[in-house]
């Protein structure tokens, strides 16, 4: 007897989101975006820059999980929290001279 290997088959057997074994695929995710949210925080000049950056990719790697695991309303919601957080946070530090200070202080290159 013949055993033919079709896409349907192979797929069967793939985890399904909601099933309870995405959890194996999301923790690969989280360790890769554990690397590259890591790679974008840099020092400069005693100044931590980046940090806004990686948690970008954190949440930008949340709405994709969340998307992924047939959540697309959620994701749509957490996707719109984000930019309000994101555009809110720049807005503060716009305005309050505090919050420019240490973690939140803009580089700039040394004058020469």
């Amino acid at each position: 007897m013949h055993q033919h290997l079709r896409v349907r088959d192979v797929l069967e057997h793939q985890p399904r989101a909601g099933d309870g074994s995405s959890s194996h695929w999301i923790g690969q995710i989280i360790t890769g975006i554990g690397f590259l949210g890591a790679s974008v925080i840099l020092t400069r000049d005693g100044i931590v820059i980046g940090v806004t950056s990686a948690a970008c990719i954190w949440i930008r790697a949340a709405i994709g999980i969340t998307i992924g695991t047939n959540h697309s309303a959620s994701g749509i919601k957490l996707s719109i929290l984000a930019v309000i957080i994101l555009i809110g946070v720049d807005t503060a530090e716009k305005r309050i001279k505090a919050l420019r200070k240490g973690l939140h202080q803009k580089y700039s290159k040394p004058q020469e």
